[in-house]
């Protein structure tokens, strides 16, 4: 029965992506088309709306599923979304970009190499606030609270080759703090402007005042 389930099973994969493929083909065709109809006011058949909403989800789904999250691409499928006022699956959306967070929170690195990777996460939070997506979020923040507390009881194990970007990293860190409503100690606030201070005293307002426009959250509650 397994065996025939794995079969079955594959089959149905490769029929889905067919499928999704031919509802894109029809998608790539009449995008333009659509978008004159929609200035001009005119109705659009149904059929490619449905088209068009069942594009849309397919393809957010798959920017979390498939590898590395490319963000000028989530950021377009977001703004075609509101641009069509689309029926968004915001469970299975919702879900993926979960897992995606998840994932990404136990790859991150502590070092300047991974800063980008904190861009990501903080872009994914951004888009699905955006969007009016809730995620499930119980495995991230507690894998994002043990790293805040590693963080704080060693500053040593992070690592970069500049100051800078220490600064940045911490910055970023303490953002999606912001965005998981996570609450880490006061201490990684303090931490941050002692660093901070060791790079340029003149650099202290401006990152207070990043710090504070971010991740008020963490701080004031």
């Amino acid at each position: 029965k397994d065996q025939q389930r794995k079969v079955l099973n594959q089959i149905v994969k490769k029929d889905v992506m067919q499928a999704e493929e031919s509802f894109r083909a029809v998608f790539n065709r009449n995008y333009n088309i659509m978008s004159v109809m929609s200035d001009a006011r005119l109705p659009i058949p149904s059929a490619l709306v449905k088209n068009l909403e069942n594009v849309i989800n397919t393809d957010l789904r798959h920017v979390f599923e498939n590898g590395n999250v490319y963000t000028a691409r989530l950021d377009q499928l977001a703004q075609d979304a509101q641009k069509w006022n689309v029926k968004l699956d915001k469970t299975t959306i919702g879900f993926a970009a979960s897992q995606k967070l998840h994932l990404m929170i136990h790859l991150l690195q502590l070092n300047e190499s991974d800063i980008k990777l904190l861009d990501t996460m903080i872009r994914i939070f951004e888009v699905m606030k955006k969007l009016d997506i809730d995620m499930n979020l119980v495995e991230f923040q507690n894998a994002y609270f043990s790293m805040g507390i590693s963080l704080l009881r060693n500053e040593q194990v992070l690592f970069c080759k500049q100051q800078l970007q220490k600064l940045d990293w911490i910055q970023k860190f303490t953002s999606i703090g912001y965005f998981s409503q996570v609450k880490l100690p006061r201490n990684l606030e303090e931490l941050l402007f002692f660093e901070v201070k060791t790079v340029h005293k003149k650099s202290v307002p401006k990152i207070r005042d990043a710090l504070k426009s971010s991740a008020n959250y963490l701080f004031n509650n």
